[in-house]
């Protein structure tokens, strides 16, 4: 897993945050990596070289893939965020 900053990485390694917020998406992050049976390896990418810097600001530039519909994506941010909140 890529990430373009250094405290993003620094929590999915350790697997703790200071904050609540940040405690419970961690706590997300590490239910997903054992319901998928994988050990991420986390480093750090600068946002020149990340394929995920433009889409983070709204914008395809320079992205030559498809994107998946909303309606796929939705169901499962919606469920994460309703865990989020079960869990707070």
């Amino acid at each position: 897993m890529y990430v373009d900053n250094n405290g993003t990485r620094d929590v999915a390694i350790s697997g703790s945050a200071r904050s609540w917020p940040g405690s419970a998406l961690v706590s997300a992050l590490l239910r997903q990596e054992d319901a998928a049976c994988l050990t991420a390896w986390y480093a750090r990418v600068p946002s020149s070289s990340n394929i995920a810097d433009a889409p983070s600001r709204n914008s395809s530039a320079g992205i030559r893939v498809k994107f998946l519909p909303v309606g796929l994506v939705r169901p499962h941010l919606d469920k994460l965020i309703g865990n989020l909140k079960l869990s707070g």
